[in-house]
């Protein structure tokens, strides 16, 4: 698969859904976890699609089910050969994009179920005037969507802190930064708080609609919140 030297292309690492989330167990079950991963992902993929400014889309990952399901709406998906983390698969997927010759990389993580299509559209837009477009996490420091170009602008740097770590390299490199702010991709999915933010302000996404039917199952703690364990039946 050749890209065009103009590409624009987003970029996914994809934990093994039976690992994902485990900051998460308690509020949901293993397998609880495994579909709302797959939910989130299934999310984000929509997306992408909904932009206009993408050429298309790679998904990373060593789980078959994850690749399956990129290339079920088209995207591509290649294999972790590592298993290393977030960093290195994400540093394995762009230089896998170089090598197909694409020109930019639009990287968002697989847990922002709120993510929508103009939101890429916004950040490609700005990635024409800058050479690095960060958009950073509601909490932690984090950063949510890196756009990069040209593709090796700088190195990625996911984790807490992480928007910081970015513009810094950036600067380091001599490479124009800026930072949008989304309210759609700020939220991922890490703590049971999250799950709650999720629920409030999912709407009809997938990922809220399978939280809502599994809290169906289980007792509340407190009005308006969720089970304190959401086991799947």
């Amino acid at each position: 698969m050749i890209a065009s030297r103009r590409e624009t292309w987003a970029l996914i690492a994809v934990k093994r859904f039976d690992l994902a989330k485990t900051r998460l167990s308690p509020a949901l079950a293993p397998a609880a976890r495994t579909a709302l991963a797959e939910a989130m992902l299934e999310e984000v993929l929509a997306a992408l699609s909904g932009s206009s400014a993408l050429d298309g889309a790679l998904v990373v990952t060593s789980d078959p089910a994850a690749a399956a399901i990129a290339r079920r709406v088209g995207a591509a998906a290649i294999g972790d050969a590592a298993e290393s983390g977030v960093n290195a698969a994400v540093d394995q997927g762009l230089r896998c994009l170089a090598r197909w010759e694409a020109s930019r990389a639009i990287v968002v993580p697989a847990d922002v179920p709120l993510l929508v299509g103009a939101e890429i559209d916004e950040v490609a837009a700005a990635l024409d005037r800058a050479e690095v477009v960060l958009a950073p996490a509601e909490r932690d420091g984090g950063t949510n969507v890196l756009a990069l170009s040209p593709i090796d602008a700088i190195a990625p740097a996911f984790g807490a802190d992480s928007l910081n770590r970015h513009v810094e390299a950036a600067r380091a490199a001599g490479r124009e930064a800026r930072v949008v702010r989304l309210s759609g991709a700020g939220l991922d999915i890490d703590t049971p708080e999250d799950l709650e933010r999720l629920v409030r302000r999912g709407g009809s996404t997938r990922a809220a609609a399978l939280l809502s039917e599994l809290s169906a199952r289980a007792p509340r703690r407190r009005a308006g919140s969720l089970p304190e364990r959401i086991m799947q039946q």
